[in-house]
Protein backbone atom coordinates (compact mmCIF):
# COMPACT_ATOMS: atom_id res chain seq x y z
CA UNK A 1 0.00 0.00 0.00
CA UNK A 2 1.28 3.21 -1.36
CA UNK A 3 0.59 6.48 1.19
CA UNK A 4 1.01 9.67 -0.84
CA UNK A 5 3.81 12.38 -0.33
CA UNK A 6 1.24 15.03 -0.26
CA UNK A 7 -2.49 14.82 0.62
CA UNK A 8 -4.77 18.23 -0.45
CA UNK A 9 -7.82 19.43 2.28
CA UNK A 10 -9.67 21.91 1.75
CA UNK A 11 -8.23 23.95 4.26
CA UNK A 12 -4.39 22.89 4.21
CA UNK A 13 -2.17 21.05 2.39
CA UNK A 14 -0.27 18.05 4.08
CA UNK A 15 3.59 16.78 3.67
CA UNK A 16 3.39 12.88 4.67
CA UNK A 17 7.13 12.22 3.47
CA UNK A 18 8.96 12.94 6.99
CA UNK A 19 5.86 10.93 8.52
CA UNK A 20 6.59 8.05 6.11
CA UNK A 21 10.19 8.22 6.73
CA UNK A 22 9.50 8.59 10.54
CA UNK A 23 7.53 5.30 10.38
CA UNK A 24 10.21 3.73 8.44
CA UNK A 25 12.79 4.87 10.80
CA UNK A 26 10.64 3.37 13.66
CA UNK A 27 9.68 -0.21 11.98
CA UNK A 28 13.84 -0.73 12.00
CA UNK A 29 14.25 0.18 15.26
CA UNK A 30 11.91 -1.94 16.57
CA UNK A 31 12.58 -5.16 13.82
CA UNK A 32 16.64 -4.13 15.48
CA UNK A 33 15.06 -4.48 19.37
CA UNK A 34 13.13 -7.95 18.45
CA UNK A 35 16.30 -9.52 16.19
CA UNK A 36 18.16 -8.32 19.45
CA UNK A 37 15.76 -10.18 21.63
CA UNK A 38 16.12 -13.19 19.07
CA UNK A 39 19.80 -13.77 19.14
CA UNK A 40 20.09 -13.36 23.07
CA UNK A 41 17.31 -15.70 23.07
CA UNK A 42 19.52 -18.01 20.56
CA UNK A 43 22.82 -17.47 22.50
CA UNK A 44 21.48 -18.46 25.66
CA UNK A 45 20.07 -21.77 24.51
CA UNK A 46 23.55 -22.34 23.03
CA UNK A 47 25.15 -21.80 26.15
CA UNK A 48 22.39 -24.36 27.55
CA UNK A 49 23.72 -26.92 24.73
CA UNK A 50 27.37 -26.54 25.64
CA UNK A 51 26.82 -26.92 29.08
CA UNK A 52 24.45 -29.68 28.72
CA UNK A 53 27.48 -31.00 26.72
CA UNK A 54 30.08 -30.58 28.87
CA UNK A 55 27.90 -32.74 31.70
CA UNK A 56 27.77 -35.19 29.51
CA UNK A 57 31.34 -35.23 28.73
CA UNK A 58 32.04 -35.20 32.43
CA UNK A 59 29.33 -38.55 33.06
CA UNK A 60 31.47 -39.85 30.56
CA UNK A 61 34.82 -39.42 32.29
CA UNK A 62 33.77 -40.72 35.62
CA UNK A 63 34.13 -44.61 36.25
CA UNK A 64 31.87 -45.78 37.94
CA UNK A 65 32.31 -47.04 41.44
CA UNK A 66 29.41 -49.61 41.85
CA UNK A 67 26.72 -51.90 39.90
CA UNK A 68 23.77 -49.47 40.27
CA UNK A 69 26.13 -46.17 39.46
CA UNK A 70 27.38 -48.61 36.18
CA UNK A 71 23.29 -49.00 35.37
CA UNK A 72 22.69 -45.32 35.24
CA UNK A 73 25.65 -44.51 33.25
CA UNK A 74 24.43 -46.60 30.91
CA UNK A 75 20.95 -45.43 31.41
CA UNK A 76 22.02 -41.77 31.35
CA UNK A 77 24.60 -42.80 27.74
CA UNK A 78 21.59 -44.07 26.04
CA UNK A 79 19.73 -41.04 26.90
CA UNK A 80 22.26 -38.42 26.07
CA UNK A 81 23.00 -40.04 22.86
CA UNK A 82 19.58 -39.64 21.62
CA UNK A 83 19.51 -35.43 22.38
CA UNK A 84 18.61 -33.18 19.46
CA UNK A 85 20.21 -30.51 18.78
CA UNK A 86 18.25 -27.20 20.07
CA UNK A 87 17.95 -23.70 18.77
CA UNK A 88 18.86 -24.52 14.67
CA UNK A 89 15.33 -22.84 13.63
CA UNK A 90 17.23 -19.87 15.80
CA UNK A 91 20.17 -20.08 13.84
CA UNK A 92 18.85 -20.78 10.59
CA UNK A 93 16.87 -17.25 10.88
CA UNK A 94 19.86 -15.51 12.25
CA UNK A 95 21.50 -16.66 9.62
CA UNK A 96 19.40 -14.25 7.16
CA UNK A 97 18.64 -11.79 9.01
CA UNK A 98 21.89 -10.90 12.02
CA UNK A 99 24.98 -9.53 11.61
CA UNK A 100 26.50 -12.00 14.51
CA UNK A 101 29.76 -11.27 16.40
CA UNK A 102 33.11 -13.11 16.82
CA UNK A 103 32.13 -14.30 20.05
CA UNK A 104 28.66 -15.23 18.76
CA UNK A 105 30.22 -17.37 16.00
CA UNK A 106 32.81 -18.62 18.09
CA UNK A 107 29.77 -20.37 20.77
CA UNK A 108 27.67 -21.28 17.46
CA UNK A 109 30.63 -23.30 15.90
CA UNK A 110 30.75 -25.27 19.50
CA UNK A 111 27.47 -25.71 19.82
CA UNK A 112 27.38 -27.04 15.98
CA UNK A 113 30.44 -29.16 16.55
CA UNK A 114 30.11 -30.60 19.96
CA UNK A 115 28.01 -33.74 18.53
CA UNK A 116 30.62 -34.61 16.59
CA UNK A 117 33.14 -34.26 18.99
CA UNK A 118 31.44 -35.78 21.97
CA UNK A 119 31.15 -39.21 19.74
CA UNK A 120 34.99 -40.29 21.11
CA UNK A 121 34.15 -39.58 24.47
CA UNK A 122 30.59 -41.71 23.98
CA UNK A 123 32.82 -44.54 22.32
CA UNK A 124 35.48 -44.25 25.49
CA UNK A 125 32.43 -44.72 27.59
CA UNK A 126 31.57 -47.81 26.06
CA UNK A 127 34.69 -49.44 26.31
CA UNK A 128 34.74 -48.74 30.40
CA UNK A 129 31.19 -49.99 30.80
CA UNK A 130 31.83 -53.06 28.63
CA UNK A 131 35.19 -53.25 31.13
CA UNK A 132 33.43 -53.47 34.26
CA UNK A 133 30.42 -55.56 32.86
CA UNK A 134 32.75 -58.68 31.57
CA UNK A 135 35.20 -57.90 34.64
Amino acid sequence: MLLPNVEYFDLIRLDCEDVKVGLSRECKRLANILLDRVASDHRTCSKEICAAFEEIRERCRKEPTSSEELIEMIRYMEEARCQGMLCREYLKYLLDVYQFSPEDIRLNSEVLTWRKRIYPEFDANDKVSIKLIYA
